[in-house]
C-alpha cells in the first residue's frame, strides 16, 4: 500500500527471525567494545552534565528582547520608540477593559435589585462545575 515501498515481514517466531534479532544484538555489543568504546570510556564523570545543572545556566539574561530575537533577521526598526516586549496598549484598550469590566459587574447586581431573591449563582443555572 502506499508508495509501493514496503517493509519485509518477519515472523517472530521464525528461525531466521531469531538468527536476525541475535546477530543485531551481537553486532551492537561489538560496537559498543570496538576501537571507539575506549575513548567514550575515558571520559571523566566532571565533564557530564549532571540533570540538576542543566536549567541553571541562564543564557541571554541580559539580552534586549525589544531589538529582536538573537539569530533572527527580523529585528525592531524603531526600538526607542517602540517597545515590542511589552507595548503601550493606549487609551482605547484601557477604556474597554474598564467598561467590560464594570458591565460584568454591574449585570450581576441584577439580582440584589429584586425582592425575590434569585440565586443562580454568577454565570446562571448552566455554570460549568
Amino acid at each position: 500500500a502506499g508508495l509501493g515501498v514496503s517493509a519485509p515481514v518477519i515472523n517472530p517466531t521464525s528461525r531466521t527471525a531469531t538468527v536476525k534479532m541475535v546477530l543485531a544484538t551481537l553486532g551492537h555489543a561489538a560496537a559498543r567494545a570496538g576501537p571507539l568504546a575506549r575513548f567514550a570510556a575515558q571520559t571523566p564523570p566532571s565533564a557530564l552534565a549532571v540533570p540538576s545543572s542543566i536549567g541553571a545556566v541562564r543564557r541571554f539574561a541580559d539580552y534586549d528582547w525589544n531589538m529582536g530575537v538573537p539569530g533572527s533577521r527580523i529585528r525592531n526598526p524603531d526600538p526607542q520608540g517602540y517597545n515590542d516586549v511589552a507595548p503601550g496598549m493606549g487609551f482605547k484598550w484601557w477604556a474597554l477593559m474598564l467598561t467590560s469590566g464594570a458591565c460584568f459587574f454591574w449585570g450581576n447586581t441584577y439580582d440584589l435589585s429584586r425582592g425575590v431573591n434569585i440565586a443562580i449563582g454568577l454565570f446562571g443555572p448552566n455554570a460549568p462545575m
